[in-house]
């Protein structure tokens, strides 16, 4: 079951009130729509659980360094490739709630159609940055798998892993982008809240 509502009717077009506000679209724009904001609430969902992870295995450290006297080689590490894959994976869900960190100085004054439009222009930059991101993060995805690569710590843990995460990552950001673009042109050419 998807979590936004969807009705189907008119033959090819499909009604969705939550992306124009009831208006008519291309069934495939609007299951592209649904699809991509339903994974990125899913695994927006499942990532946040990732915090306590993060703090399990820094608490761990903490005890096992102070209390018994033996260090994790390994803590230090993971706990930063958790914080990856909590901050990663969580970017499509973040946009997707309006929350990433902005300037709202001045945009928090602006109309939604003025938002919208400022939205727009300066989707070329994200699009941009996103595909170069995603296209190097293939490459090194690639070379790590080919290499066996591993990180150069005492501990050495195969780096693939986190490369595959930072790559799903980036395009999960990309397609949440796309999808808020949409969202922006509507708004701009028909106003609204």
């Amino acid at each position: 079951m998807s979590a936004f509502p969807v009705t189907i009717s008119q033959g090819r077009l499909t009604k969705c009130d939550f992306v124009f506000g009831g208006d008519y679209m291309p069934k495939a724009l609007a299951k592209f729509i649904q699809c991509v904001d339903t994974v990125n609430t899913w695994l927006g969902k499942i990532t946040r659980l990732g915090i306590f992870v993060l703090i399990g295995i820094l608490l761990w450290e903490t005890i096992s360094r102070y209390l018994f006297k033996r260090p994790i080689a390994w803590s230090t590490e993971l706990s930063a490739m958790v914080f990856g894959f909590y901050f990663l994976i969580g970017g499509g869900y973040t946009l997707l709630k309006n929350n990433h960190v902005r300037m709202d100085i001045i945009y928090s004054r602006w109309s939604p159609r003025t938002r919208a439009v400022v939205d727009i222009c300066t989707f070329p930059l994200l699009a941009v940055y996103l595909i170069v991101f995603i296209k190097g993060g293939i490459n090194i995805v690639r070379y790590a798998l080919e290499t066996n690569q591993r990180s150069m710590s005492a501990w050495g843990p195969p780096l693939a892993p986190i490369e595959i995460i930072t790559t799903i990552g980036a395009f999960l950001l990309f397609l949440q982008g796309v999808v808020m673009f949409i969202r922006d042109l509507h708004t701009a050419i028909k106003g609204g809240e």
